[in-house]
């Protein structure tokens, strides 16, 4: 009665286990499936949902092997109990899933990748229309000491990611990020997007001006 008590309760477990992740594996292929929309439509905010889906995926991986292991030791500890073959018919079922699980797993990761590469591919041969213009006349008065700071960071980095600029301005994460978005719109800076995260540099009409101005010249 206890070991079909302990054999039981095991089962309950493994497959409430199951049943997450096949609702989390559901979600993923949700996902992706919006990732491959994004694609289409080169929009900026592909990357963001590409790396969730990838985390996502991670994710998974890590629970799956958790409930495999789950999954031998109950039935490690049954056999040692004198029932190997109870313990076979109750979870190799939950095996089974689990191994199917792994399967989905690996073609979603496979796919993701390919979408991955399909991107990057279009964005290199795509050719980025230039930020707006910037003038030439005292441009500069019309940035806060914030954005000014953001220019210095760049210049004196040459080139410098989000969490680069970030680390010195000690502002939010939204708030470098918003800053950046700010500056490039404007024509102060370059964006390269051919990496995450994405990287900024001067432009080379603003990098004269930021040297006048260092030199007392504005």
């Amino acid at each position: 009665m206890e070991l079909a008590l302990i054999s039981l309760s095991l089962l309950i477990v493994l497959v409430a286990a199951s049943y997450v992740f096949h609702q989390r594996i559901k979600l993923a292929a949700s996902e992706y499936e919006a990732s491959r929309e994004m694609v289409e439509n080169i929009t900026r905010g592909f990357t963001r949902q590409l790396l969730k889906t990838e985390a996502g995926l991670d994710r998974l991986e890590r629970e799956t092997d958790q409930a495999r292991e789950m999954a031998l030791e109950a039935l490690k500890k049954i056999d040692e109990l004198g029932a190997s073959e109870v313990s076979e018919d109750l979870l190799g079922p939950v095996v089974e899933r689990i191994e199917a699980i792994d399967s989905s797993l690996e073609e979603l990761r496979s796919q993701v990748q390919k979408i991955a590469a399909q991107r990057i591919a279009t964005v290199k041969a795509s050719n980025v229309a230039p930020p707006i213009p910037i003038k030439e006349e005292d441009v500069l008065q019309s940035l806060t000491e914030t954005e000014l700071k953001v220019l210095e960071v760049i210049q004196e980095l040459g080139e410098a990611s989000g969490p680069d600029v970030q680390k010195v301005i000690g502002k939010t994460r939204e708030h470098t990020a918003r800053l950046l978005k700010k500056l490039y719109e404007k024509g102060f800076i370059d964006r390269n997007t051919s990496s995450i995260p994405y990287r900024y540099s001067l432009r080379k009409e603003v990098q004269g001006l930021l040297l006048e101005r260092s030199m007392g010249l504005r």
